[in-house]
């Protein structure tokens, strides 16, 4: 592992060390909004059921990095509570799955660079949603239709699947010495369809009305395993017929 680690070279650490900086200010700027304010319970439920959810797990082929079927409950997150409660509880989720590497070692280096790299995407992601919304998050303005939410919601979900895509792929190039383009293209482009299904599943949710209600969570729990039914299918197909990596 460490001869490794030693192999990669420099671009990959200044990246790695830029990305960490950067998830750091974003992450403690929102753990001081959060705590700043007093915190709805409904929040601590929801990023529960993230850590919960976010262990079912899909491995990507052709590369060390994994998805998550939680980004749902994440995306409900940003939309109900904001963006530094929605950076949090992407942050926490994201660290959560890296603790599931196989290696000490790998865990805590993957463990600082998703928990960083999420948290800035969730972060600016949501801005540019109410942003474009015009609006604050959910539960302190409701006075949004679901129908006017939509055009946001095309935004969030571009805007949370190209940071996220981009910058992950970026870091498996740089590990593995191999072009940017090539690897976002035959590992990510497919993923949009999944945010966008997450992004609009999190919105119908949402808007619902009362978030922890039996119906939400029966709705929630159905978009989650129809996701994680395509994200199955997909990876199952792109394992039995690899394109060049």
């Amino acid at each position: 592992m460490a001869s490794t680690l030693r192999s990669r070279q420099p671009v990959y650490w200044i990246y790695y060390i830029a990305t960490a900086m950067l998830g750091i200010a974003v992450i403690s700027r929102s753990c001081f909004q959060v705590f700043s304010e007093s915190m709805d319970y409904r929040w601590m439920i929801l990023t529960a059921l993230v850590l919960i959810v976010g262990s079912f797990t899909l491995k990507i082929p052709g590369t060390q990095s994994k998805i998550s079927v939680a980004d749902t409950f994440v995306l409900i997150t940003m939309i109900c509570f904001g963006p530094a409660a929605g950076c949090l509880t992407a942050m926490l989720e994201a660290l959560a799955g890296s603790m599931r590497n196989a290696t000490t070692a790998r865990r805590w280096e993957f463990a600082l660079y998703n928990a960083s790299n999420v948290a800035i995407c969730a972060y600016l992601s949501a801005q540019l949603y109410f942003l474009v919304l015009g609006r604050g998050p959910l539960l302190k303005d409701p006075g949004i239709s679901l129908v006017g939410s939509f055009p946001a919601a095309v935004i969030l979900a571009l805007a949370y699947y190209l940071s996220n895509s981009g910058t992950v792929a970026t870091m498996v190039a740089l590990e593995r010495k191999m072009n940017v383009y090539r690897i976002w293209r035959n590992h990510f482009v497919w993923h949009s369809v999944n945010y966008f299904a997450c992004t609009f599943g999190a919105v119908l949710i949402a808007f619902n009305g009362s978030l922890m209600t039996p119906a939400t969570m029966v709705a929630a729990g159905l978009v989650v395993t129809t996701i994680y039914a395509g994200y199955t299918n997909v990876l199952g197909k792109l394992a039995a017929n690899p394109r060049e990596q």
